[in-house]
């Protein structure tokens, strides 16, 4: 096994169908910094520091990466794909993206997303089996829906989850999840439930 670490600076990426890929082990991972990944199948995929960069306009924008800070992730069909986990996302712009950002795997590898503005997406979040994610302090708003929750052990805590179309919350699994320090932007607990989608809405 061969390991690639590299650093790409002030790059623009068009037009490719991996724009940057890079396989790497546990000793390192490569740092790809201000850049624009633009209308590629993948933007940026696989072991990256990403910083101070633009997605835009891609199939998946950011794919695999360990860390994802400071970007705008915008106008792709996935903005970020994190498969496995563990992969953390923070103070980034996340607008509109057929699903802002897909959080996929099994077992207990969490995946952390903070500090993000999730907005004007089809689906702002979505958390299919990854047991144990953060997700904290973010505004998911003006989404079609904001997050659509398939496991129950996340920490969903101080988000700001509101004016999202459909739901604020569509939660798909079958044990019990606590999501009640949120802000939702709604006036009392009757109101907030008719954005959460749940077992009162479907009890299978």
């Amino acid at each position: 096994c061969v390991q690639t670490v590299i650093t790409a600076t002030n790059c623009l990426i068009v037009n490719n169908n991996n724009g940057i890929l890079s396989l790497n082990d546990s000793n390192g991972y490569s740092l790809v910094q201000n850049c624009v990944a633009d209308s590629n199948q993948i933007g940026i995929g696989s072991g990256f520091l990403v910083s101070n960069c633009t997605m835009r306009y891609n199939q998946i924008g950011v794919q695999f990466a360990y860390t994802v800070e400071n970007c705008i992730i915008a106008n792709n069909q996935i903005g970020a794909y994190f498969q496995g986990g563990p992969g953390t996302m923070t103070n980034c712009i996340i607008d509109a993206n057929a699903t802002g950002i897909l959080s996929w795997g099994s077992g207990s590898r969490a995946n952390n997303i903070n500090n993000c503005y999730i907005t004007n997406n089809g689906v702002g979040i979505i958390d299919s089996l990854c047991v144990g994610s953060l997700i904290t302090r973010n505004n998911i708003e003006n989404n079609g829906i904001g997050i659509k929750l398939q496991t129950y052990q996340d920490s969903i805590v101080c988000n700001k989850i509101c004016n999202n179309t459909s739901y604020g919350l569509k939660y798909i699994g079958t044990s019990n999840v606590i999501v009640a320090d949120n802000h939702w932007c709604t006036v009392d607990s009757v109101s907030t439930s008719g954005i959460v989608y749940d077992g009162y809405d479907n009890i299978g």
